[in-house]
């Protein structure tokens, strides 16, 4: 086995889900492409009208005009974190699939302090 992606249940009828996807380092870079492609296709003879890709964490957060200094503090954190959790890596790979994005958002309690661990928490979970 040189590369897997595995399935999950999603909670939306006609919707499939992935959770993890790996590949050996010195594997072709059109493995997963592939990999991917071909998982869409059986899901879809199975009836399945969505493949939903997951998230893609701070993305695009701070990049507005209109943006508060703490959004722009977050996703310039965001962005020197990037090390750990491959969040750019993961944006740029699902724009290739002409991915529906749909914003979500996350409600915290703890005041501008602790932005910082939520965004450590978020990353290094996804």
């Amino acid at each position: 086995m040189i590369a897997f992606v595995n399935e999950v249940p999603s909670h939306l009828s006609g919707e499939a889900n992935f959770d993890m996807m790996r590949r050996l380092p010195d594997t072709h870079w059109g493995t997963m492409d592939y990999l991917f492609s071909r998982l869409m296709l059986i899901l879809h003879e199975k009836g399945y009208c969505w493949f939903n890709m997951g998230l893609a964490p701070f993305a695009g957060v701070g990049d507005s005009e209109e943006a508060t200094r703490l959004e722009k503090t977050v996703g310039r954190l965001a962005e020197h974190i990037d090390w750990l959790a491959h969040t750019q890596g993961m944006l740029q790979y699902k724009q290739k699939f002409e991915p529906v994005w749909q914003d979500r958002h996350l409600v915290y309690d703890g005041g501008p302090l602790a932005l910082p661990q939520v965004v450590l928490a978020v990353t290094t979970v996804v």
